[in-house]
């Protein structure tokens, strides 16, 4: 994991923390506005990670529309946690169950699927295959090995 992420204006740090007990039992995370900072607790799976962090970056999204400012969409605290919540569950499943869709998203934002520029991100997949053609030499009487 990084360090730090941008989100909106603001560069936030990115820091794994031990949190008590009684906070585990509460969160696994914590955006922290006047400080910058998102914590994510130490000792998760990678999912769980990378979820909580996911859940964590939307509470700063929220933070830098102001959604939760007085009178906007989010403002009461459980509102906002029940949104977040959802929101940062249900698209971490879509990413797991299309493992395409993230590297579409992140190509056609910096703008390698028009055509006018080469695709930056590259789809990993588990059982990537090599194939080997076969094309004829120059003098056309052997066959040479590419890789394509």
């Amino acid at each position: 994991m990084k360090k730090k992420i941008k989100i909106g204006y603001d560069d936030i740090k990115i820091l794994k923390v031990d949190f008590t007990p009684q906070k585990l039992n509460e969160a696994l995370g914590e955006f922290k506005a006047s400080s910058s900072v998102i914590e994510i607790a130490r000792g998760m799976t990678p999912r769980q990670e990378a979820n909580t962090l996911l859940h964590e970056v939307l509470h700063g999204c929220v933070y830098q529309t102001g959604l939760n400012s007085d009178g906007g969409a989010l403002s009461r605290d459980d509102t906002e946690e029940q949104t977040v919540n959802a929101l940062a569950n249900s698209f971490s499943q879509v990413i797991r169950d299309n493992k395409w869709f993230l590297p579409y998203l992140q190509n056609a934002i910096l703008g390698g699927l028009d055509g006018t520029e080469k695709s930056r991100i590259k789809t990993v997949s588990k059982n990537k295959k090599t194939h080997k053609r076969r094309a004829l030499s120059k003098n056309r009487n052997k066959y040479t090995s590419r890789s394509s």
